[in-house]
């Protein structure tokens, strides 16, 4: 008789632990899940510290204007970042790199990137734009989405901004600039969509 309740009772432990454990500590997936994260984690660790070498493609046509000569002392002072700064010839702001959208700016004229690589850029649309509260801008994207080089961001009324009197030189920063070792910009005077504008390097 003590060797058939001891298999009863060794039963009941087998069936009632695991229910416990899961609603302890969730299902099998979930600790998949939390393994792949913590891996996919330590792959950018890794490769923050690797040597790096990206291009940054002109988000727009247009006439190639260095950081220096913008005439805002918060960009050409380098106060942002390092970078570089279109007079755009279009209305439409496309990516210059792969990555994942970090910002949008509540006023619609400006939106963030980070690359795969950990690379943080800020398109800047105009000069003192934000005063328009978003007016003459159409965000085409969310933060959050993936996205490709050459999708496109934000189209804006550039006429209507010129007529208004803004200027709508567009500066390109690379925001987290002290972690590379070189932003070198472009030295070309005419841009095309998808021509290179800053070369980054990590060593």
């Amino acid at each position: 008789p003590s060797s058939i309740w001891g298999i009863l009772i060794g039963t009941a432990i087998a069936i009632v632990l695991p229910i416990i454990l899961i609603q302890i500590f969730g299902y099998g997936e979930d600790t998949t899940e939390q393994v792949e994260d913590a891996d996919a984690n330590q792959s950018n660790v890794v490769a923050q510290n690797e040597e790096l070498e990206l291009d940054i493609n002109a988000p727009v046509e247009g006439n190639l204007v260095q950081l220096e000569d913008v005439p805002d002392p918060v960009f050409s002072e380098g106060l942002m970042g390092k970078g570089i700064a279109i007079e755009p010839a279009h209305n439409t702001i496309c990516s210059p790199v792969d990555g994942k959208i970090s910002m949008i700016a509540p006023s619609k004229h400006a939106i963030g990137i980070n690359t795969l690589d950990g690379v943080e850029i800020l398109i800047h649309i105009g000069l003192e734009t934000v005063e328009l509260n978003g007016k003459g801008f159409e965000v085409l994207v969310s933060e959050g989405d993936a996205i490709s080089t050459g999708t496109p961001l934000i189209e804006f009324d550039k006429s209507s901004l010129e007529e208004q009197g803004y200027n709508t030189i567009t500066p390109i920063i690379v925001t987290n600039s002290a972690e590379f070792s070189e932003v070198i910009p472009s030295t070309k005077s005419k841009i095309d969509k998808d021509d290179i504008i800053l070369n980054i390097i990590k060593k």
